[in-house]
Formats: structure tokens, C-alpha cells, sequence
């Protein structure tokens, strides 16, 4: 039930403050609250260094690596991708310095959260951390895919996980959304494959925000996995199924 999973929810946020992790939100329009942040980022190296740090869940962020970028937004802004397929432009196109500046910066900040974030998962993997990496599933030629880079490849074979792919809406999401998960975790193989089987055809739809947002399922999955890899017995908690 709902209540249940908050409940179970609230004791494992319990269980973290208990043993010192900080959980940190990461606002893109505010850098004082990313890893963008140079003290921040210091402080966050300085703790995955000394094996203070459970868990990385993220992801890069799709507002330049989406395949949807080259179609009109409901807000009227349009700006075409922002990045190539191939290894030279995965990281931005060849032409962003005679476009816009904004649009440079993105692709720069951007970029620069990945690695970040990347760098941090193998400062702390001497200490046994658990990552989760979150992104669109690859589309195929022409388009842009953070799952073809190096630095994904470079991170499979330094520190390990699985790649995991299925169709986001059967944890909940908006829309089918074909979704690819690079992770530890043990808890998430059931994921692999894992496909729409709704009944009523999915439409394409303009909630970007809706779109990017993790399902609902998704997070209390990844917590219960988390749950279960931590030395401290839950045995006692019931975890009930949360996908159909």
C-alpha cells in the first residue's frame, strides 16, 4: 500500500541520517546547490574518498542529449540538438560557438555534472559505494546517446554494474519512455526487458517535465535494493510489489 511505502521510505531516510550522509538536491538554475559548486564538489570528493558516501543516483541530463530536442516545445522555444552521434560531437556539436552562448554553457554545464558525478563513483568505489546511472535508452542512429561513450564503458569495466533496459511506464511513467539503467544494485534485474504491455496505446505528449521526471516506482525500488544491500537487517519490513 502507499502508506507502507512511505513508511518504509521514512525509515530508510532515517537510517542515513543516522550514520552521517548528507542528501544533497541539485537545482540546475542554482549552481550553489550542484555539483557544479567547486566547494561543494570538494567536500563531496573528500567524503568519497573516505568511503562516507552510500550511494550516487543520477544521470545526464536529457535537455541536450534528447532526441525530442530538434521538435518545437509547447512553450514555443526551439533549438535543434545540441550534440552529434559520432565521438567528436557526442560531447557538443562543432558548431555551438556560433549559435547562441546559452546553449554552449548547457552542453558545458552539462557535461561537466556527468563527469563530476562519474569521478566521484570512482573516488568511492574503493569503499564499496552503489551507483545508479539513469538515461533514455540508446535510439539508434542519428541521434546522441550518453550509453556509446567511452566514459560509460570506462565505468562498467572500472567499478562494475549491469545495464539494465525497459519501458518506464511500467513503473509508472506518462508514456512507454524506453529507459536504460547502469547500475549495482543487485535489487534492479527484474528491470531487464522489462517491456509495455499497456493496453491503450501511448500518445505523444509534451510534458517535458513529466517526461524527465523517475517514476514513482522506479525510486521506492531502488531504495528497497538499497535497503537489502545494507548490513543492517530489515527483515522485519515487508516489502510489497511495486510494478505490474
Amino acid at each position: 500500500t502507499a502508506g507502507t511505502q512511505f513508511l518504509l521510505f521514512d525509515k530508510f531516510l532515517q537510517r542515513v541520517k543516522t550514520i552521517g550522509i548528507q542528501i544533497v538536491k541539485e537545482g540546475l538554475e542554482n549552481h550553489s546547490l550542484t555539483i557544479l559548486n567547486d566547494d561543494l564538489f570538494g567536500q563531496l570528493l573528500g567524503a568519497a574518498k573516505e568511503g562516507r558516501i552510500l550511494a550516487m543516483l543520477g544521470g545526464p541530463n536529457c535537455r541536450t542529449w534528447s532526441r525530442l530536442l530538434p521538435r518545437k516545445r509547447h512553450d514555443g522555444h526551439f533549438h535543434g540538438p545540441l550534440r552529434g552521434r559520432s565521438p567528436a560531437e557526442l560531447w557538443g556539436l562543432s558548431t555551438l560557438s556560433e549559435g547562441p552562448p546559452h546553449l554552449a554553457d548547457k552542453c558545458t554545464n552539462d557535461n561537466m555534472l556527468i563527469l563530476r558525478m562519474l569521478y566521484l563513483i570512482y573516488e568511492a568505489s574503493a569503499h564499496g559505494i552503489h551507483y545508479l546511472i539513469e538515461h533514455p535508452a540508446d535510439p539508434g542512429e542519428p541521434h546522441p546517446t550518453w550509453w556509446i561513450t567511452d566514459q560509460c564503458s570506462s565505468l562498467l569495466r572500472l567499478v562494475g554494474g549491469r545495464l539494465h533496459t525497459f519501458d518506464a511506464c511500467r513503473l509508472g511513467q506518462i508514456t512507454a519512455k524506453a529507459t536504460t539503467v547502469a547500475t549495482t544494485l543487485t535489487g534492479l534485474r527484474d528491470l531487464h526487458n522489462m517491456r509495455c504491455r499497456c493496453r491503450v496505446p501511448h500518445y505523444s505528449r509534451d510534458d517535458y517535465e513529466g517526461l524527465a521526471r523517475w517514476p514513482w516506482q522506479l525510486m521506492l525500488m531502488i531504495v528497497y535494493s538499497r535497503i537489502r544491500s545494507d548490513p543492517v537487517s530489515y527483515t522485519h519490513l515487508t516489502l510489497p510489489t511495486i510494478y505490474s
